[in-house]
């Protein structure tokens, strides 16, 4: 094969490469669906200090089987920040909670989220530090 051939299919590799790369940079961000489980603060807490292992295979799932859940509870603290909103729910356990980011890709109506108020979120649960925790959060009701 000649230089002049090598020279056309590398360009055509860079091109296509470079292709796939814009692509997957613009390509939109993906919506959060229907929930796969329903739950409360206080219960999600419970199941992760009963059996931490068991409750991650319910709760996270794994990288191709990511769960969206339904979680209700009574804020007990609002969190603004650069991140963005972090909503913290009450449980019976005063030391572990329940932590849940807002999705910031989700054009959310305007909503002010008050300390007392029963809410429900539903997001990725991605597991336990302290607390568990929710990211890409939205507000359901």
């Amino acid at each position: 094969m000649s230089l002049r051939n090598w020279i056309i299919a590398g360009i055509i590799i860079i091109l296509g490469v470079g292709a796939y790369g814009l692509q997957q940079w613009f390509k939109p961000h993906a919506k959060i669906g229907k929930p796969t489980l329903f739950t409360t603060a206080n219960a999600v807490v419970n199941e992760f200090e009963t059996d931490e292992a068991e409750a991650t295979k319910k709760y996270v799932g794994s990288e191709t089987d990511l769960r969206i859940i339904e979680v209700s509870g009574k804020i007990s603290e609002v969190v603004l920040d650069t991140v963005g909103t972090t909503i913290a729910f009450e449980t019976e356990n005063p030391i572990k909670g329940v932590r849940c980011t807002l999705d910031k890709f989700t054009k959310a109506p305007d909503r002010k989220f008050n300390v007392g108020d029963s809410i429900t979120l539903k997001g990725l649960c991605t597991g336990f530090l302290s607390d568990v925790i929710f990211d890409r959060c939205v507000f359901v009701r």
